[in-house]
Order: structure tokens, then C-alpha cells, then sequence
């Protein structure tokens, strides 16, 4: 039941230095007075390494909200080489803007030096950065999420402990996850090495997270799309994706915030698959109001958030209503419908994961 306002980014970092990931979770902002105000969120790990539980400790953390950059999301790296991690934040209009980490290694974070526009990065409108080796030549690089839908790499010409950041392509890997006929895109990379491979996860607008390989070696070609809705996740639109392992198995989990400040978590079960998929049964499963006259809604509790078909059947087999949808609250109006009894049935595509449900209804 976490609820971060509008938006939210996360990402995993030792906050207080205590060998334990926190969770740290950037927003487009909390509304006040005709505006947002965008914060940081700060979740502290006060379980263990294997078995990890988050306290909020601050929605302001280090109350960089003070630095007014609207839709605030983190990327955190050792840009100085001096043993702990700095804070990049991406902004609006474009822009990302540099906290330096002046707290020494092993020592809970602090973040000063602030430096606005931080060298001239640029990406479009509202962007989503990650720091992260791409060229795997020792120095962190700057891939950039927006809303074009596309990504935008900035390679790390500097060195170890003095960076520098020169664009090399507004559209890297031919990722472009705007949909047909769409302006906006919203595009949240998070790159990561499997086995010594890198591969590219994408959130986007729609909700699906994207994942692609052909990375090493291709930063000038086209990457290769091998899903377009990974694990069948889709938690709402703008979905920021984080994908690490926190429970220390050797496998990757999987966060994912979404633009109604709600944030998911799916735990691993085993090397090539998130554990997202909850049976699916009747607790699942409410409809409402029953008995009905005018309309029954049909709310539907699937974290797997699979594509549904569903029926209406009258008593004599007849089907009376049917709809494909991926929608979790479904109206259906019942105004015309005879007196009687009625079921309405829901199967999930996957239908070998999950057993159809059914529910009576009454129509008076």
C-alpha cells in the first residue's frame, strides 16, 4: 500500500551504509497549491540480507526537494571514485542535475555540491537517467529514458574519478516504445548484465516493460527485442522497472513503480522467470452490487495482471455478454437484461496457469 503521490522511480541503494540495500523512490511529485512538489522517498532496510523489510524513514529524503526539480528520478554511482555514491537526478525540460557524495566510503550518505543542468545533458523533456558501464571500459556512462519513448546515450569520455559525458546517439539500440499513433512514449531504461550479458529492460507508458538484447558490441546497431511485455507485469502506465536481487539467492527481483505513485514488488522463482503469478481464484474475484438492477461491476485482484475473457451466461447457457480485457475494474450494464440468474465466468488467457472462475449474479 505504498502511495508516493504521483509517479514513482525506484532504485536500490545503501543509504546508510549498513551493507543492507534501501529503497529509495523518486516521484513527479506530491500535489500542493496548483502544483507538484517532487521529493524522494527514503525506505529504510531494517531486515536482514537474505529476507529484506523497508520502514519509510522520510518521503523528503536529505530534503532535496529544497532544489525544486520537478519529477525527480535517481540514479546513484561512483562518478569520483572515492568509494561511495553519488546521486544523479533527472528533471524536466530534459536536464539532470549532480549531487556529489561527500560522506567517504562506509559512512551513511551526504549529499552536497549540487550542480544544476550537470554538464549540459540533455535528453527529451522529462527524463529518466541510469548510470551504468555500457561500453564496459571501467567508466560509468548515462543512459536516458523520456517521453519520446526512446533513450539517449551519453558515453563517459573522462576517466575513473574525473567523468565526462559527451552525447553519442538520441536514439540507441533503434528502443523506441511510444505506441503506434502515440506523441509520448515514456521511456525508463534500467540495464543490467546477465551472466556477463548485458540486457536492456524498458518501462513505457502503456505499462508493459520491454526487454531487449544484442547489446555488447552493438551500441551502433539496433538491439534485439526479445519481449515486449516481460512476465506479463503490467502495474499501470509510466512503469519504472528496477530489476536486482534483494533477498541475496542469486536471483533477480523486480520492482516496479507506475505513474499513480503505487510501487510493486515481485519476488524471484528461479533464473528465467519473476515470481509474479498468483493463482487465480475465487477471492480474486468480487461482483458487485448482487442482487442488480442497473449495472454489476466486476473487479478483478490478479497481480499477473493477465488478459481476461470474460462471459455472462443466462441459466440456460446463453451468452449474453463477452468482452477480451486487461482491465482489473469491469462495468457491465444489466438494465436490459431478463430477471433471473445469471454467471458470469472469467478466464485468463494463460488458461494453463489459471482455472476459469465463475460467479452468480442476481438481476431483478
Amino acid at each position: 500500500m505504498i502511495e508516493l503521490g504521483e509517479g514513482a522511480y525506484p532504485v536500490l541503494f545503501d543509504a546508510d551504509a549498513d551493507g543492507k540495500k534501501d529503497l529509495i523512490v523518486g516521484n513527479l511529485g506530491y500535489y500542493t497549491v496548483n502544483t507538484n512538489k517532487s521529493k524522494l522517498a527514503y525506505y529504510r532496510n531494517i531486515g536482514t540480507n537474505t529476507s529484506p523489510s523497508f520502514s519509510l524513514i522520510t518521503r523528503d529524503y536529505q530534503s532535496l526537494s529544497s532544489y525544486n526539480i520537478f519529477s525527480m528520478a535517481p540514479t546513484f554511482g561512483d562518478l569520483d571514485s572515492d568509494g561511495d555514491m553519488d546521486l544523479i537526478v533527472g528533471g524536466t525540460n530534459g536536464k539532470v542535475h549532480y549531487f556529489e557524495n561527500t560522506a567517504g566510503a562506509g559512512n551513511p550518505a551526504v549529499f552536497g555540491n549540487y550542480v544544476a543542468n550537470y554538464q549540459n545533458i540533455l535528453g527529451n523533456n522529462f527524463v529518466f537517467p541510469q548510470l551504468y558501464d555500457i561500453d564496459q571500459n571501467g567508466t560509468l556512462d548515462l543512459v536516458l529514458g523520456s517521453t519520446n519513448g526512446r533513450l539517449t546515450y551519453y558515453k563517459n569520455v573522462g576517466t575513473t574519478t574525473v567523468p565526462n559525458f559527451t552525447l553519442k546517439t538520441g536514439f540507441l539500440g533503434g528502443v523506441d516504445v511510444k505506441q503506434y499513433g502515440w506523441t509520448t512514449g515514456y521511456s525508463m531504461p534500467f540495464m543490467y548484465s546477465d551472466a556477463g550479458v548485458t540486457k536492456l529492460l524498458v518501462g513505457s507508458e502503456i505499462g508493459n516493460v520491454y526487454l531487449y538484447d544484442n547489446i555488447d558490441g552493438n551500441l551502433t546497431g539496433t538491439f534485439n527485442e526479445v519481449d515486449t511485455a516481460l512476465f506479463h507485469v503490467n502495474e499501470g502506465p509510466r512503469c519504472a522497472p528496477f530489476f536486482e536481487d534483494i533477498t541475496n539467492d542469486g536471483l533477480r527481483d523486480l520492482f516496479v513503480g507506475n505513474y499513480a505513485g503505487g510501487l510493486a514488488f515481485f519476488n524471484s522463482t528461479n533464473v528465467n522467470q519473476v515470481g509474479v503469478k498468483e493463482l487465480f481464484t475465487e477471492e480474486n474475484v468480487t461482483v458487485f452490487p448482487n442482487p442488480a438492477s442497473d449495472k454489476i461491476t466486476i473487479a478483478i485482484k490478479d497481480n499477473s495482471y493477465q488478459e481476461m475473457t470474460i462471459r455472462c451466461y443466462d441459466v440456460l447457457g446463453k451468452v449474453v455478454f463477452e468482452r477480451n480485457t486487461f482491465n482489473k475494474m469491469i462495468d457491465i450494464n444489466v438494465s436490459q437484461f431478463s430477471k433471473g440468474v445469471y454467471f458470469i465466468q472469467l478466464q485468463s488467457k494463460d488458461s494453463k496457469q489459471f482455472k476459469a472462475v465463475t460467479k452468480k449474479v442476481v438481476v431483478q
